[in-house]
């Protein structure tokens, strides 16, 4: 019953795009903690999430690029450990911060230290797409005004940090902190907004690296890619803030499972449950956009279309379990939702799952009474899978049941 009522904690949290500071000294610098304390503080639809991190910090390797998947059957639908990987992990953005003035007398020996820490993120990203980005902390007396003469000259020193650093330009950015920060809530506005910009960019291109795969698939051994590549492109969407675009490649991803997959015994688990992840998405989604009716209607469209998949009939209440989430779940997102307890009450649904809970704890009473005690050891039987949905003793099925 265990896995069909799982719920990841990165499935129910809002995306955002993930970004690391690094070489912000928080515990000693009074400036570099009130930078941190600006950008993490907690703010209603916030775009990014950021994560103080060590400048050598090793990021999860990238795996190699398939060329082609032509002679690739997938083992699962949803790795376990994607979307924490996404959210907490694999950053859309680097921030290097360093002190570094236009005259400082040690312009070069530093312009050369901030090198050697580039190089090192770079190498830690490991082939990544994500963008490192320079904040170079300057004394405010320095900063060049409008009518300052010299202020072709430092856009000349910037252009050429830059090509130095193998960056563009615009991830160059100065911040007039030094030695105690005046209005440092706008500036460090206008720098988010960089942030964002650089952050965006980063999951469209993963969008577009995703989308790239759909001409090599096919409908007869790639099922599981097509739901997969479009739960990608949703989430991906919502990292990006794109939310239209999210609930669209969801919806995809959803008729595409329903639709043209096979469900069979031995994944029809799987199936459920990554059908019970899109349809939390749908849901949580169309109501956030004041769309009631749509996720009233796509929840029940679910659980008509589930409701009879029962799989092997010694495993009815675990089928019982999971309607049972279901409707516990969508009550959750219902009772959130202000105008929707305008057009019905949320009760109905907890009052469906207590009722799916009840028949889980009668076929269960009946089922044990007719299976002989045995001696094992049921921790065997509660190892983590790599794709969610499967069970322990029978990983990776889905490639033995495509190839016979």
């Amino acid at each position: 019953m265990a896995w069909a009522c799982i719920m990841p904690e990165e499935l129910k949290v809002v995306p955002r795009g993930l970004v690391c500071l690094a070489n912000l000294d928080t515990r000693h610098q009074s400036v570099h903690r009130s930078i941190w304390e600006l950008l993490e503080k907690e703010r209603s639809n916030a775009p990014l999430c950021y994560r103080l991190v060590d400048i050598d910090e090793q990021y999860p390797h990238s795996k190699a690029k398939r060329a082609t998947y032509e002679w690739y059957v997938p083992k699962g639908i949803l790795k376990t450990n994607w979307m924490h990987k996404h959210l907490h992990l694999i950053p859309s953005l680097v921030v290097i911060f360093f002190e570094l003035d236009w005259n400082d007398p040690l312009f070069k020996e530093k312009q050369n230290e901030l090198k050697d820490k580039i190089d090192m993120v770079r190498t830690n990203l490991d082939g990544r797409g994500a963008t490192i980005s320079v904040v170079l902390l300057q004394n405010k007396n320095s900063f060049p005004t409008v009518d300052d003469v010299y202020s072709s000259e430092r856009d000349q020193m910037a252009n050429t940090l830059c090509t130095y650093f193998d960056i563009p330009k615009r991830s160059l950015c100065v911040l007039p902190v030094l030695p105690q920060p005046d209005n440092l809530s706008a500036w460090i506005d206008r720098l988010e907004q960089t942030f964002i910009e650089s952050s965006q960019n980063y999951y469209m291109n993963e969008i577009r690296r995703v989308k790239k795969h759909k001409e090599t698939l096919n409908n007869i051994t790639h099922q599981l890619l097509h739901i997969r590549h479009q739960f990608k492109v949703g989430f991906f969407s919502e990292l990006k803030q794109d939310i239209p675009s999210a609930l669209k490649a969801y919806k995809n991803a959803y008729s595409y499972l329903t639709e043209n997959a096979r469900i069979h015994d031995t994944n029809i688990l799987e199936m459920k449950m990554v059908a019970g992840f899109l349809t939390y998405k749908i849901c949580r989604i169309s109501f956030e956009l004041s769309q009631p009716v749509e996720a009233i209607n796509h929840f029940r469209r679910h659980a008509d279309i589930f409701k009879s998949k029962v799989g092997p009939v010694d495993l009815a209440f675990e089928h019982k379990a999971w309607l049972s989430k279901q409707f516990q779940i969508f009550g959750d997102l219902f009772a959130l939702c202000p105008q929707a307890i305008q057009t019905q009450h949320p009760g109905f649904y907890y009052q469906e799952s207590a009722y799916q809970s009840m028949a889980r704890k009668q076929i269960a009473q009946t089922t044990c009474r007719r299976v002989e005690q045995t001696d094992f050891d049921p921790s065997e039987f509660l190892k983590p899978t790599e794709f969610y949905g499967q069970r322990p003793w029978r990983q990776h099925h889905q490639k033995i049941v495509t190839l016979l």
